[in-house]
């Protein structure tokens, strides 16, 4: 797995959270608490934006803290990480440009 797969599979997954909050044929407790804001006045693409830029954030953060180009709480080192074959895909900055591209662009 590259830096770009893993970022992908992150981005992926966040994709997949954020869809199922606002899915009708799904019931979550993020999905109830967007629903009683939509009640209370607020748009369902306006709740959709904001909650997808939150978590865009989030996960860029995390993969940042995990490149070892931000703290994770209060600490800021360098992790390493590795996909099933023993390949390193963190060290590289691949995952801090990969990351800016597909959750910051």
């Amino acid at each position: 797995m590259t830096a770009e797969e893993f970022v992908k599979a992150v981005k992926t997954e966040k994709d997949a959270s954020v869809e199922l909050y606002f899915s009708e044929q799904h019931e979550t407790v993020i999905g109830n608490l967007i629903n009683d804001i939509i009640q209370n006045g607020a748009t369902r693409d306006n709740l959709f934006e904001l909650v997808d830029q939150v978590l865009n954030e989030n996960c860029y953060s995390l993969l940042m803290a995990l490149d070892g180009e931000a703290s994770l709480g209060d600490t800021q080192i360098s992790y390493k990480l590795f996909d099933e074959d023993e390949n390193e895909i963190t060290g590289s900055g691949e995952i801090e440009s990969e990351a800016y591209e597909q959750f910051m662009q």
